[in-house]
């Protein structure tokens, strides 16, 4: 049976209904994006994922959360990763719960972004979290600026020719990524 999962930022709505028309379209989970950067850069976090995250669970979804990536160094990983634990832990979710690194920014150094993104998936799942995986375009794992089979892994392959490695398959709705997997 195909399932499917819908990627939401502060963009989007966050009213019952919106989760609502999910769920009626037959898209059981969401991933919420909580912050972006570190609480020392970007601090940047999700004015609406509260309100996101309790109105997908009165819509009765599952949810998981998401970071979007911009570390410059090792240590801007490990900052990001705490920034973003700590978005999740305020939520009130737990070690089990989905959680991606969303690496697509165009001011990521493509020579040293891979062993960020270890970095801070390595952090979180020291941290005792067990449901982390990365997400990116298809390219920068064709191309080799991320790794595929190194972490679980959500690739972005939009109707390209790329679509060979894609663990899933993407299609908009809405200005918003439903997944199917």
């Amino acid at each position: 049976m195909t399932k499917y999962f819908a990627d939401i930022s502060s963009y989007q709505r966050d009213d019952l209904a919106f989760f609502q028309n999910f769920v009626n379209s037959g898209v059981q989970s969401v991933l919420i994006k909580t912050t972006q950067g570190s609480a020392n850069g970007s601090n940047y976090l999700s004015p609406k994922a509260l309100t996101q995250t309790r109105n997908a669970i009165k819509a009765g979804m599952n949810v998981g959360f998401y970071h979007y990536f911009l570390a410059i160094s090792v240590t801007d990983a490990i900052n990001e990763a705490k920034f973003f634990e700590q978005s999740v832990t305020n939520l009130g979710y737990g070690k089990d719960t989905p959680l991606c690194v969303d690496v697509e920014d165009p001011s990521l150094n493509t020579s040293a972004v891979a062993s960020y993104v270890d970095t801070f998936i390595n952090y979180l799942e020291t941290q005792g979290y067990t449901n982390v995986f990365q997400y990116s375009m298809a390219s920068w794992f064709n191309q080799g600026i991320l790794n595929a089979n190194k972490h679980r892994t959500w690739v972005a392959s939009y109707g390209s020719a790329d679509e060979a490695i894609s663990l899933v398959g993407n299609t908009h709705r809405n200005g918003v990524v439903v997944l199917k997997i």
